[in-house]
């Protein structure tokens, strides 16, 4: 065997058999490893040849006269003979031979045909180019970076800054397209942050994604540290969170606004809440409410007793009779028109 590759083969790699002086080559010299790992056409093998006691000899069958042996391999065209030919030895003058394209190449004009005549075969005028795979895709937040589109090629997924990728690195350009899947990119997403005494001016819910930001302000005091921070690419935040230094103790501290999903309160909207605001929590049609209807700001910037939640609710329906009413009108004879009116109880949500 020859041809400098080390195991393990990847798909596309070739490798071409010779064997030693006093065996002879059956099968194809030349093999591929396919798609599915397997080494296509079937290995070869090396027959030993019977030796003569007078004198060696490699060619135990001679062709017929004007005939041809079995025709070796041609480099460089990516096609062997069809297995319907490779195990025959010899050929008569006129007989033909068909060669085929190597796994991941195809057809591209001339004939696949060669002849015998007079001893020697005719040349083969049939051409096998790469197979073309196209492109392996498009990937949001990301690219492919290719080495070519065509049989044995590698496209690399690339994302870009602040993404990760999830899925299958790296695609093949096989014999019968690229395998795998498109993989994709995902956000970096950085941990919430370490809680200060400093107050967030704006809320913004987890996950914190890649360029989310976050403002801190102070009721009292002096900020230290950065005003906001943000999630960086590499899934941590861009500065730690800072505090409020010189807070007055007697000052009366902030609440945030309430932050009760599919919910709605009384109180006007502002940014901030004062301590011993008291506010009423109701639900958006199709949930109920979990918990306290009203809710105040405590001394220590928290909601008191505790923020309710908005539950879908569950759907119960009853058995009810439905009742139809019928107006007749008589046009013509034996002819009537049908008005009808339904009435029917609705569902009981509980």
């Amino acid at each position: 065997m020859i041809g400098g590759e080390v195991p393990p083969y990847q798909v596309g790699h070739k490798v071409t058999f010779t064997c030693r002086p006093g065996f002879h080559l059956t099968g194809s010299e030349h093999i591929t490893c396919g798609s599915l790992g397997m080494w296509q056409p079937k290995l070869p093998r090396c027959i030993l040849l019977p030796m003569s006691t007078e004198e060696p000899f490699y060619d135990v069958e001679l062709p017929p006269a004007g005939g041809c042996s079995r025709p070796a391999a041609i480099k460089n065209s990516n096609a062997d003979l069809t297995e319907k030919y490779m195990m025959r030895k010899t050929f008569s003058s006129g007989d033909q031979v068909q060669y085929m394209c190597n796994v991941g190449y195809a057809p591209a004009g001339g004939s696949s045909y060669r002849t015998c005549r007079n001893g020697k075969w005719t040349g083969l005028f049939m051409r096998c180019e790469r197979k073309m795979c196209g492109t392996a895709g498009e990937i949001l937040n990301g690219e492919f970076s290719y080495t070519g589109v065509e049989f044995g090629d590698t496209a690399t997924a690339v994302c870009n800054n602040g993404y990760v990728l999830v899925g299958q690195k790296t695609r093949n350009c096989l014999s019968n397209g690229w395998d795998g899947r498109i993989p994709v990119c995902e956000a970096v997403v950085c941990d919430e942050p370490e809680k200060t005494n400093a107050e967030r001016s704006d809320f913004q819910e987890p996950p914190h994604t890649y360029r989310n930001v976050i403002h801190y302000q102070c009721p009292s005091g002096t900020l230290v540290g950065k005003e906001e921070i943000w999630c960086t690419e590499n899934g941590r935040w861009s500065a730690p969170p800072p505090h409020c230094a010189g807070l007055v103790r007697s000052l009366r501290r902030t609440c945030p606004p309430p932050n009760v999903a599919n919910a709605y309160w009384t109180h006007s909207h502002y940014p901030w809440h004062h301590y011993g605001d008291v506010i009423s929590v109701s639900c958006t049609q199709g949930y109920v409410l979990t918990g306290p209807s009203a809710i105040s700001c405590g001394v220590d910037g928290q909601w008191s007793p505790v923020l309710p939640e908005c539950k879908s609710r569950k759907c119960k329906c009853t058995s009810c009779l439905c009742i139809i009413t019928a107006d007749i009108q008589e046009h013509f004879v034996f002819t009537y028109v049908f008005f009808f009116q339904n009435h029917c109880c609705c569902c009981d949500v509980t």
